[in-house]
């Protein structure tokens, strides 16, 4: 069980990897777009709390409460992106298939903060959660991405 685990967050940790290379601006010609702005604090957030859960006492009281501000930021990023139009248009997608997949990701996003606000919930569970937000990017990024079907 324990060697399950780890691969878990052995892909969680090279998932995270691969999107902050594939995010960085230099990867993408510098693009200052709103949604690459974005994209750059969900990833700085999202690699911070992934390095939280991965420290055994991070649930814990302080680390718990930087945590959960880092998942609260990640729902606010979220709610930006929801607003924006240019990323359906550019890839000539609805504008109700990016709301859809934005709403994934805010929905995911509430629940990480639930459970990492929670006292009583467990390292296990806020990883569970957090690998879930991580899903909800995978799949816009397939869809949404520069270079994407």
């Amino acid at each position: 069980m324990r060697t399950k685990c780890r691969r878990s967050a052995a892909r969680a940790g090279l998932v995270a990897v691969m999107l902050a290379v594939a995010l960085t601006p230099g990867a993408r010609g510098g693009d200052d777009s709103p949604i690459q702005k974005i994209m750059e604090q969900v990833q700085t957030r999202s690699r911070a709390i992934g390095k939280g859960l991965r420290i055994p006492l991070a649930p814990e009281v302080a680390g718990r409460k930087r945590l959960a501000a880092d998942a609260a930021s990640l729902v606010r990023l979220g709610k930006e992106a929801r607003t924006l139009t240019r990323p359906a248009r550019e890839r000539k997608k609805s504008q109700q298939e990016w709301t859809r997949m934005v709403d994934d990701f805010l929905r995911e996003s509430e629940e990480l903060a639930r459970v990492i606000a929670d006292p009583g919930s467990s390292r296990t569970r806020a990883t569970q959660s957090y690998q879930k937000v991580q899903k909800t990017c995978v799949n816009c990024h397939s869809a949404f991405r520069e270079g994407a079907g």
